[in-house]
């Protein structure tokens, strides 16, 4: 068989960088993985070797992880084992590395051996060698799908990529991957948030304008564009440009409180006394301005997920309020510690994605219900087994929308076949302890003998076909880990 053309290679690259499995999966971020591969193209561009320690992986990606993922526990030690299985990551000798008894992983320490090697095969090498200005096309596919748009260039420019470099002319991409680098934007979503706020920023008022139109005012997506947050007005804040830069930085945050939404500053943020007080802390706690009349502000659920994925460490004590879930829920079908006796019988929790995989499914709930934990009406024959789950982004709607509470169970749903079920399921490639979440419809390709069978191919599929399909080839079946059942939306 021929080998495919230069350019015919370029573009099976570039979609299988696309097609690492990166989380924008309920609204969780994990660009791990995407930025490992940026590290090691912005090597390649140096003219550095392909192959490097992990101890110097681990320095150089750590500090990208700490900028650009999410403020969760993390290490480079997971994108750098587990990109293997995406084919686009080579550490030689990974078979005669001694994993830890979970089986999944080395540990770190084994790791930082100086014999562990690691980086881009050989073949991706060749493709980008005859493909120049492919390295820099992919390093703009990965910041466009991972970072704010603030952000984007400053991630480029650190790493030495060069907005000059000649671009390959390659065939169009499938558009499931023109949704990921290029989702279709609203262009009339900047003239409207900067009118609602009537050209101020909504932090520090400020409200410069030439010939009548705003100067150094932006406006900013609270959830990103990226991932998942839609065009409307309760998503934007106008703000200038630094403020908008500092909030994708997670320096500051939203909070939505009874009669305002208030600027928390992140214990994280740093600087000189002088800038930290002006641009920041003379606002800690203040009220944001909101937009004129009775058009809509910051949307709660867009708060929480920036709270969430974005803001890096605690709000700055002291607080003139205690952060804690309000007492009297603002939406209809919530209740705060009910009674024993309703438990399971009208109601069920409703828990974050990771307390649903973790120690929920360890047994009945014991341990990870608290007296603030909120529960959700229910009906039906329910069992200690069942728990609801917020689910944020759209790609299983229409018959799962955006926002929705969904009832799901573990325990006995997950036995036996779950072959066209709606299923949450756990992927282990995950670069967090919490895992990447994702519910979408479960079907399974056996390979199937006399007396057994093995899983040929996995794939989870999203309702909304704008979505690409997960895939988990032969040998990768382990990766994924089912946690509930989706039985109805509850809202």
């Amino acid at each position: 068989m021929s080998s495919p053309s230069p350019l015919t290679a370029a573009l099976q690259l570039r979609q299988a960088v696309l097609s690492v499995n990166r989380a924008s999966r309920n609204g969780e971020r994990a660009p791990h993985k995407h930025l490992l591969i940026l590290w090691a193209l912005s090597r390649w561009i140096k003219g550095e070797h392909r192959l490097a320690p992990f101890a110097l992986i681990e320095a150089e990606v750590d500090r990208l992880l700490r900028e650009y993922a999410p403020d969760r526990k993390t290490s480079a030690r997971y994108p750098f084992w587990y990109l293997q299985s995406d084919k686009l990551w080579e550490i030689p000798g990974s078979e005669l590395i001694p994993l830890e008894a979970s089986g999944k992983r080395p540990a770190i320490t084994t790791l930082r051996q100086p014999h562990i090697l690691g980086g881009l095969p050989a073949p991706v090498i060749a493709t980008l060698n005859l493909n120049p200005g492919l390295a820099q096309l992919i390093a703009r596919d990965i910041v466009r799908a991972n970072v704010a748009e603030s952000l984007q260039e400053e991630l480029l420019d650190q790493l030495g990529f060069d907005d000059d470099a000649p671009i390959p002319s390659l065939p169009p991409l499938p558009a499931e991957f023109q949704l990921v680098t290029r989702r279709k934007r609203d262009p009339d979503f900047r003239r409207r948030v900067v009118a609602a706020y009537l050209g101020r920023c909504a932090l520090c008022g400020h409200g410069l304008e030439h010939e009548g139109h705003p100067v150094g005012i932006e406006a900013a997506h609270i959830r990103w564009h990226n991932q998942e947050g839609p065009d409307e007005l309760d998503n934007g804040l106008a703000l200038c440009v630094l403020h908008h830069k500092l909030l994708d930085r997670g320096f500051w945050r939203l909070h939505a409180a009874e009669s305002a939404t208030l600027c928390l500053v992140s214990d994280k943020a740093s600087g000189d006394e002088t800038s930290l007080n002006a641009w920041l802390l003379q606002h800690h706690a203040q009220p944001l301005r909101l937009p004129q009349g009775s058009l809509p502000g910051p949307h709660p659920a867009h708060i929480d997920w920036h709270g969430r994925e974005v803001f890096r460490g605690s709000p700055r004590q002291p607080l003139p309020f205690e952060l804690r879930p309000p007492q009297n829920p603002p939406e209809s079908g919530l209740i705060y510690s009910p009674a024993a006796s309703r438990r399971y019988v009208d109601c069920v929790p409703l828990l974050d994605i990771a307390t649903a995989a973790g120690p929920f499914l360890a047994g009945t709930g014991q341990g990870v219900i608290t007296e603030d934990t909120p529960w959700v009406a229910a009906s039906g024959k329910l069992t200690p087994h069942h728990f609801a789950i917020r689910v944020l982004g759209d790609s299983m709607s229409p018959k799962i929308p955006d926002g929705s509470i969904a009832l799901c169970q573990a325990g006995t749903a997950l036995a036996g076949s779950r072959e066209g079920k709606i299923v949450l399921v756990e992927l282990d490639d995950s670069p967090a302890d919490s895992g990447r979440f994702t519910l979408k419809k479960y079907h399974s390709v056996k390979n199937v003998s006399t007396d057994d069978w093995q899983h040929k191919r996995i794939e989870l599929q999203s309702l909304n076909k704008t979505y690409p399909t997960i895939v988990l080839e032969e040998g990768q079946a382990a990766e994924l880990r089912a946690i509930g059942v989706f039985q109805q939306i509850l809202n």
